[in-house]
């Protein structure tokens, strides 16, 4: 076994009964940090879309790099002190925030190379900006670095795995603030800032716009058809399959969906805009209808049959919300076989998150 992987190894060790914990105040601590270093990459996000970003040495990257450097030290804070003591460095790290120190590494890495990045090929703008090699890394380091909250919960053996909100709080806010910056990454797909794919008014200015004549119409009614489509899908996944991961570890307590699904709802609408806030409703009450269907069916790996309806349910709910509140507000273009269709297969992709999240031979 090499060095790497012994090191590896011992970072991903997160149950290990001999490994320190970080108390409740300190995990509020990093998530402190990590939104101040995700609330800058959301400020940056914006400016690239504004076209305000032309070096990389911009308020907007300051924002969120002197949030990585507060959370890097928050988090390297006890490595460092063992070392001072003659401890062991690795067997310092609190459990969970091993991966969160590797996390630390890879956005290091990414930044060096966004700066580069920047000074020889120039600033992104608009999607380059989020396909961006380096923006990827740096992607992959702030999901590493939020979510150690989360970890250190799931690897507590002695936790409670029915706590209420407040004691879960932690770590579901941990784990939204990983889902929002997955989110960024993909924002031209969220379905509740782009209802404008359906709406009447909205659709029938694409089609003049771009569609002038008879012959292009089908073309642009079916590509306006097939992204909003996607977006609808690519929101349901973004959504549901957390909390049918978080299902798989606890029972989860009432207010747990509902905040999960306003808060990165509320996030990602800072980044596209607030203009549908009719729609940004859906997300809270699909959250409350979700939280009400966990206390009356109970699913869990144990209860299988319960948390596959319990997935399908949530999208078809949460989808037919979406179109009545797009209805009521501006119209809807498309027709009720479409709109229809999408519902159920919304609900038919909750179904297929779960068997992936929970496959039936686990509760044999």
């Amino acid at each position: 076994m090499t060095t790497l992987s012994r090191i590896a190894g011992s970072l991903g060790r997160t149950d290990a009964l001999d490994r320190p914990r970080f108390t409740r105040g300190g995990h509020i601590i990093t998530l402190l940090l990590s939104t101040w270093m995700i609330g800058g990459v959301f400020v940056d996000a914006w400016a690239h879309g504004q076209h305000l970003t032309e070096t990389f040495f911009s308020p907007w990257h300051a924002m969120f790099y002197s949030g990585f450097f507060a959370t890097a030290a928050w988090m390297l804070a006890p490595v460092l002190q063992a070392r001072r003591s003659g401890q062991k460095a690795l067997a310092a790290i609190p459990a969970g925030y091993g991966l969160g120190l590797v996390g630390v590494l890879v956005f290091g890495l990414g930044g060096v190379a966004d700066m580069l990045w920047h000074t020889f090929l120039g600033i992104e703008i608009g999607i380059e900006a989020l396909m961006s090699p380096p923006h990827f890394v740096l992607a992959l380091g702030m999901v590493l670095v939020s979510t150690s909250p989360f970890r250190a919960a799931w690897a507590a053996w002695d936790a409670d795995d029915a706590p209420s909100l407040g004691a879960f709080l932690p770590a579901l806010l941990s784990l939204t603030l990983a889902v929002s910056v997955v989110g960024l990454v993909f924002y031209t797909l969220w379905g509740f800032s782009s209802a404008h794919f359906i709406t009447t008014g909205a659709f029938e200015r694409i089609i003049r716009e771009f569609a002038p004549t008879e012959r292009g119409l089908p073309l642009v009614r079916e590509v306006t058809q097939q992204r909003g489509i996607t977006n609808i899908l690519v929101s349901n996944l973004l959504l549901l399959a957390p909390v049918l991961i978080m299902l798989r570890r606890w029972r989860l307590p009432f207010g747990t969906v509902t905040v999960f699904f306003t808060i990165t709802a509320m996030l990602m609408a800072g980044m596209t805009g607030y203009f549908y806030l009719s729609v940004l409703l859906v997300p809270l009450i699909a959250g409350l209808v979700a939280d009400r269907l966990i206390r009356r069916l109970d699913p869990s790996p144990q209860r299988v049959g319960q948390l596959r309806v319990f997935a399908t349910v949530v999208p078809v709910v949460m989808w037919s919300l979406y179109f009545v509140a797009t209805y009521i507000q501006w119209g809807v273009a498309w027709p009720i076989t479409l709109w229809a269709g999408v519902i159920l297969w919304a609900g038919a992709s909750g179904l297929g998150l779960s068997l992936v999240a929970i496959p039936n031979s686990q509760t044999s």
